[in-house]
């Protein structure tokens, strides 16, 4: 938990740090003189309420990832798969690594993740729904279709699955599983 804990600070330490980095384009020149009236009204109360909506959103974020974090290194299933993923699947990983080159680009595609497990949470509520709209967009393979149509609960765990399975492959890319 320490561990968990210690390093989502730092990612938060990390990532708030790019949020106060100024840009000034390329090699450090600046592009464009900008009035003092204008940089005066950037510098407003609706400037800050953004960028503390933006911090926010990071916490909020981070917060999530560390709980789904948490959460998969204390079940015993996940744990296995963890060791089976890195025991059998090194040169996956190896090529995965270079998909997803740092800590960044890891937790970018985590984020993405655990948004894709939210929006899932909204789409199921009606979940004959979600099967209609899922085969009108070509989302659900032809063969498992009627499966899924008669049992929707069955889609929504298969794809609960594998984002699941994708979440954690992407924490053992991280090294944070």
């Amino acid at each position: 938990m320490k561990i968990t804990t210690s390093l989502s600070f730092f990612l938060c330490l990390l990532l708030s740090s790019f949020a106060f980095t100024n840009s000034q384009g390329a090699f450090g020149v600046n592009l464009v003189n900008i009035p003092d009236e204008i940089l005066a009204a950037a510098k407003s109360e609706s400037a800050e309420q953004k960028l503390s909506q933006k911090e926010e959103e990071l916490m909020i974020t981070l917060s999530e990832i560390d709980s789904v974090l948490s959460a998969a290194k204390s079940d015993q299933e996940t744990i296995k798969l963890i060791a089976s993923l890195r025991a059998e699947m090194g040169d996956e990983i190896k090529d995965l690594q270079q998909i997803y080159p740092n800590l960044s680009d890891q937790l970018s595609a985590m984020k993405e993740v655990v948004d894709t497990l939210k929006m899932i949470d909204y789409l199921f509520k009606d979940k004959d729904r979600a099967v209609r709209e899922m085969e009108k967009e070509g989302m659900i393979d032809k063969k498992h279709l009627s499966a899924y149509q008669q049992n929707p609960e069955l889609l929504e765990n298969d794809l609960r699955k594998s984002l699941y399975f994708q979440f954690v492959s992407l924490g053992v890319i991280a090294g944070l599983l």
